[in-house]
């Protein structure tokens, strides 16, 4: 998009950008953790490996999911966690992968990322901003910010990865302009 300003995640005129950014960054992270010399290479979060990442997206997109099947069909969400339990939380989570294979777990990735991409994109222009879905760790949210939190995810750890294992470490453009509002 030619513009100076960046993008309104939030205007449902851009969600199919805003889905195409994040498709390559999930192409980007698979492709990050295609080598399997990787798998166990330390990135720039203290205390993980590049295995702790694919956990901590498996943990985080699979956490979405019973909260987008009460949103669309109808239930009680349980109590949110909170922020001040989500990094231990997380992280905790993230580690508890580690006993699994790596092929099954990009497996599983990449069956929670195509799952996720699926309800984003069946989203109406009324249900991206209009959907309330709940958040494990904070309570209801308009369904566009699971598009943003995956994003973060998939941007951000890819930057990880990179800067652990030293390669180069820059972000694409589209999705940094993306994450400024976040």
């Amino acid at each position: 998009m030619a513009s100076n300003e960046p993008t309104n995640f939030m205007d449902a005129s851009n969600k199919g950008f805003v889905l195409d950014v994040l498709e390559r960054e999930i192409a980007t992270t698979f492709a990050e953790v295609a080598d399997p010399a990787r798998w166990e290479a330390p990135t720039a979060c203290a205390g993980w490996q590049v295995r702790d990442v694919i956990g901590h997206l498996c943990d985080a997109t699979e956490g979405y999911f019973p909260s987008w099947d009460i949103a669309l069909n109808g239930g009680s969400p349980p109590e949110p966690y909170g922020l001040r339990a989500m990094m231990r939380m997380a992280n905790d989570n993230a580690l508890a992968f580690r006993k699994i294979g790596r092929e099954e777990m990009l497996d599983r990735l990449r069956d929670d990322a195509a799952t996720m991409m699926g309800h984003l994109r069946a989203l109406s222009d009324e249900q991206w901003g209009g959907l309330m879905v709940h958040h494990p760790y904070i309570g209801p949210l308009p369904a566009m910010f699971y598009a943003m939190f995956q994003l973060v995810d998939y941007t951000v750890h890819s930057w990880d990865i990179r800067e652990g294992t030293g390669d180069p470490h820059g972000m694409n453009g589209d999705a940094a302009d993306l994450l400024v509002p976040v």
